[in-house]
């Protein structure tokens, strides 16, 4: 159920029918799209003919100003996103050494072979946000991970091996014939969130410092604890000991852009009030329904 992804919806980007393989994405700006083979595998849909040009002077000087401020709050958004990401010490896993990473795909493995016994299905895999940054805050659909799976495995996300994890259990669950679903950072798509098995009722969850879930989880997994478990790493010590102020530092810039996010969503609303008198609801409606009719023809 593909609506159940949308959690707390601030507006609506896109619309996408999977049955009918056909969907429709506002293109405009910050996020312009264009079709990848336009007139063979997409196409523009033209609402703005149903906006008729702003005959007032004081009206157009009002919508260029309230444009950009919009424009560079959202910029500065970007910013405070793109170095939050660069503060975030589990981004890279630059604290982790291989035989690290392999300790983890190593217990992500075991844990696969204890919930998820061989199946005679394909493994598919369908990908998903579970989490985002907005104007109202970070956002984590809780309700969408609790509805759809009953046991729901914290892991330690302090040091980037949550991801390691995540995507080797992933790929277990594909190998083993489990249907499972990928949720992608809202941060950093690189790298991963959650892996859902519904079916299963089962899903594992990175947990970050700060970032933790308003449920009791079944079970926390501590693999912070994997690099401590080797010989003593002075240096690895050492670094430790800026981890803290780093996460303080990612932390206040992302809410700095949810700051910038929410004047930008404020400016947004002051231009559709200044567009309002000038758009054709009769007309935009119409042609709504009429396309919703052509896909049933």
């Amino acid at each position: 159920d593909n609506a159940r992804f949308l959690g707390v919806s601030v507006s609506l980007d896109d619309v996408y029918p999977s049955a009918l393989h056909l969907g429709y994405v506002d293109g405009t700006a910050p996020h312009v799209l264009d079709p990848a083979f336009f007139g063979a595998s997409g196409d523009y849909v033209n609402i703005g003919r149903f906006c008729a040009p702003v005959s007032d002077a004081g009206v157009r000087r009002e919508i260029r100003s309230v444009t950009e401020r919009y424009r560079s709050h959202y910029e500065r958004a970007y910013s405070y996103l793109s170095a939050a990401y660069a503060a975030d010490p589990a981004a890279y896993g630059t604290l982790l050494s291989d035989e690290d990473a392999e300790a983890a795909r190593r217990r992500a493995r075991s844990s696969a072979a204890r919930e998820l016994p061989l199946s005679p299905g394909e493994g598919a895999r369908s990908e998903r946000f579970l989490s985002a940054i907005t104007c109202k805050g970070e956002l984590r659909c809780e309700d969408t991970l609790t509805g759809l799976c009953r046991r729901i495995y914290a892991l330690e996300a302090r040091l980037g091996l949550a991801d390691i994890f995540l995507r080797e259990f992933a790929d277990a669950a594909a190998e083993r014939g489990h249907r499972h679903i990928v949720c992608r950072d809202a941060l950093s798509p690189g790298h991963l969130e959650a892996v859902l098995l519904p079916d299963r009722g089962v899903a594992f969850l990175a947990v970050a410092p700060g970032r933790e879930p308003g449920f009791k989880p079944e079970r926390t997994l501590r693999l912070d604890s994997i690099p401590a478990s080797g010989p003593p790493r002075p240096a690895l010590r050492a670094l430790r000991k800026s981890l803290s102020s780093d996460r303080k530092a990612a932390a206040a810039l992302r809410s700095s852009a949810v700051e910038a996010m929410a004047e930008a969503k404020k400016l947004h609303d002051e231009l559709e009030l200044l567009y309002r008198p000038y758009v054709n609801f009769a007309g935009l409606t119409q042609a709504g329904d009429e396309a919703i009719s052509s896909l049933f023809d």
